[in-house]
């Protein structure tokens, strides 16, 4: 689970995806922006940058610590962690929006020209912090199954 924080934060603060013209940079988005490079081929381009995908991170990284600190109460971790993995496939589900979204402005602004769209590294640290986290809530599960075979024997 504290692997799973410490991507979300790396996530938090990495650019998510990049638009190349000509073999140059000409824009990037991150969780908080959508910044132009200056000079460049979408220099006329102004958006504002998606807030929301910060907020559902944010959200993240505050479940995931609230669930490190619950570990005398795995059925509440459990949901907890659940409740984080969802927020995250809903993390995912925007950023593929979201990309679509600029995507389909930075065609219209290039107006025919080649362009590409590049995903960077920190695409994929919420794949891995959902997949951390469903081997989080299996290990939880068995070892609350256990204690519960445990009790049972005294």
């Amino acid at each position: 689970m504290a692997i799973a924080c410490v991507l979300c934060i790396l996530c938090l603060i990495s650019d998510l995806g990049r638009f190349v013209v000509a073999g140059t940079e000409a824009a990037s988005f991150s969780n908080f922006s959508f910044s132009v490079v200056e000079g460049g081929p979408l220099a006329q381009m102004t958006e504002s940058g998606p807030w929301g995908m910060s907020i559902l991170l944010f959200i993240v990284i505050f479940l995931t610590i609230i669930a490190i600190m619950l570990f005398r109460k795995r059925m509440r971790q459990v949901r907890l962690l659940s409740l984080s993995s969802i927020l995250l496939v809903g993390y995912l589900i925007t950023y593929a929006f979201l990309a679509w979204v600029y995507d389909a402005k930075v065609e219209d602004a290039m107006k025919g020209a080649d362009y590409v769209f590049q995903i960077t590294a920190g695409t994929i640290y919420p794949v891995i912090c959902l997949i951390l986290n469903g081997m989080a809530i299996h290990f939880i599960k068995k070892d609350e199954a256990l204690v519960r075979s445990l009790d049972r024997l005294r």
